[in-house]
């Protein structure tokens, strides 16, 4: 019988083209899976920087970083109950993205520095001048009257660490710095290597699953993203047990996204300094005031010494006088027989008018010298004045730069 020009595929046809059908099928099935899987590893970082803006955010209206959602349905809000790690409180900051549900958050929280607390933690060295006043005996009162004794003004500053009652920025980026410099803290928030090392502690960490469970242990999150506090490492790629993307922010990283390293060295450093300088510098203008007043009460007591001196050589002339009349009498008396006496007390009679003008001369110099060093005094004082009210001023800019804080 002829066959016709047309015939069926045999069993063994149908059977490759079935085979071929399948391994197309398996083809298609992984390509699909590991384009779905690159497109999720793709999407994911701009997930997670999309949750680490809306964290800065936060953190720029509250001086402080979120607390997780702790809550066993996820209502999206933070719990503050001391929790290290929770799932991202979407609602707390705002965030409408469906795929961030699945986002693990953890924040900082140790003895030295809890991120998610803002308190007022920056205590600056406040230092002020004090004056203590000591009166000082040079002389009896009674002898110069209307004289008062001197006040001596001991100058000095003291200076103590003091909060400052105000929170604000400042305070999250001390927190920040307290923490960075603190030693390793491995039951405080921390990433962990392939191998599950310690690698640091961070200021807050985001995982986000990959598509599948990896390790099939169970749960979607690998590595050690399932252990309290820790979280993998961001470079740890994708392997045949690990498909997470994590996403992590150290001290020092949020320390210059937050913009601290400016701000805060000239409200932290360079106010308080220049403080503690104007303080310093007011309680020597206060000894130096009563070095000056010190001199004027010297000045003083030379013009008592001076006119004592005036005095004495006018005593000596009055008896040199006396002398000269006694010496003249017995000259007269005696024929010209004494008249050495009489030579004698006229020498005696010079000298002690000599003194006496010496003695003047004293007095008026130690009189000008008094008058020059009481003048000193004065126009010293409004240059005190200013150094007291400079001290104040500065002190007070350093608390107003405090409480602009710096966001």
């Amino acid at each position: 019988m002829k066959t016709g020009a047309f015939r069926g595929y045999t069993l063994i046809e149908l059977a490759i083209a079935i085979t071929l059908l399948g391994l197309i099928a398996v083809l298609l099935w992984r390509f699909g899976s590991e384009a779905s899987q690159r497109i999720a590893e793709t999407e994911a970082p701009q997930q997670l920087t999309d949750a680490s803006q809306a964290l800065l955010g936060f953190v720029a209206a509250n001086h402080r970083l979120p607390c997780p959602d702790t809550s066993a349905t996820g209502d999206g809000l933070e719990h503050c109950g001391g929790a290290t790690v929770g799932r991202l409180p979407l609602v707390t900051l705002g965030l409408s993205r469906s795929g961030l549900r699945k986002v693990r958050y953890g924040v900082y929280r140790s003895p030295v520095a809890e991120l998610d607390v803002a308190i007022d933690r920056f205590a600056p060295l406040v230092t002020t001048a004090t004056d203590s006043p000591t009166i000082i005996l040079l002389y009896a009162p009674s002898l110069v009257p209307g004289h008062p004794d001197l006040v001596y003004h001991y100058g000095s500053a003291s200076a103590a660490e003091t909060l400052l009652g105000q929170v604000n920025g400042i305070d999250f980026c001390h927190a920040l710095r307290l923490a960075g410099t603190s030693a390793a803290n491995n039951s405080a928030l921390n990433i962990r290597n392939a191998g599950g090392a310690f690698v640091k502690n961070v200021a807050y960490a985001l995982a986000l699953p990959g598509a599948r469970d990896a390790d099939g242990d169970g749960n979607l999150f690998d590595g050690s993203n399932v252990i309290a506090a820790n979280f993998s490492a961001p470079g740890q790629p994708v392997s045949a047990i690990y498909d997470d993307v994590v996403q992590v922010v150290d001290f020092g990283q949020l320390f210059d996204r937050m913009s601290c390293a400016g701000d805060v060295s000239a409200a932290v450093h360079a106010h308080f300094n220049a403080a503690t300088a104007a303080a310093l510098t007011h309680a020597g203008f206060v000894n130096y005031k009563s070095q000056l007043q010190l001199a004027e009460e010297l000045a003083f007591v030379n013009t008592l010494l001076a006119t004592a001196a005036v005095a004495s050589a006018s005593a000596s002339i009055l008896s040199a006088s006396a002398s000269v009349s006694f010496a003249t009498a017995d000259s007269l008396l005696s024929a010209g027989a004494l008249s050495g006496e009489l030579v004698l007390a006229i020498a005696d009679l010079v000298l002690a008018i000599a003194a006496e003008a010496a003695a003047l001369a004293a007095e008026v110099s130690a009189l000008i010298g008094w008058a020059g060093a009481t003048q000193s005094v004065l126009d010293f004082q409004p240059m005190l004045d200013e150094s007291a009210a400079l001290e104040t001023s500065i002190r007070a800019n350093a608390f107003t730069a405090d409480a602009a804080g710096l966001y």
